[in-house]
């Protein structure tokens, strides 16, 4: 099994996650920034919309972004409010379209 993780987020969950047997591929900073202007695209084209979950709603209405190399990446530091639905939401996204080096199947957690 695979499980794709922010670079910022793993160190907790990462042992635990290979404990298990998995193999943990991380975004770099400009694979990161990519999946959250990959999610804007997506969605002002219309090709993804949410079921109308709350904690999803609330994230997109109180996120903010930060610089992160020549873009941009979602800011949990400035956002007003806890944005982690929408930043996995994000990774979600990545993980599911794929990528032109990536094989095999992905799991999303």
């Amino acid at each position: 099994e695979h499980a794709l993780a922010a670079f910022t987020s793993l160190g907790a969950v990462m042992p635990k996650l290979e404990e298990r047997g998995m193999t943990v591929r991380t975004l770099d900073s400009a694979e990161h920034a990519l999946a959250c202007s990959r999610i804007v695209d997506v969605v002002s084209e219309r090709k993804l919309r949410h079921v109308g979950s709350l904690d999803l709603w609330n994230a997109i209405r109180g996120a903010a972004t930060r610089p992160l190399l020549d873009r941009w990446a979602w800011s949990r530091k400035n956002s007003t409010v806890d944005i982690s639905p929408l930043v996995s939401s994000t990774l979600a996204l990545w993980a599911a379209m794929g990528q032109p080096e990536e094989t095999g199947e992905v799991d999303i957690y």
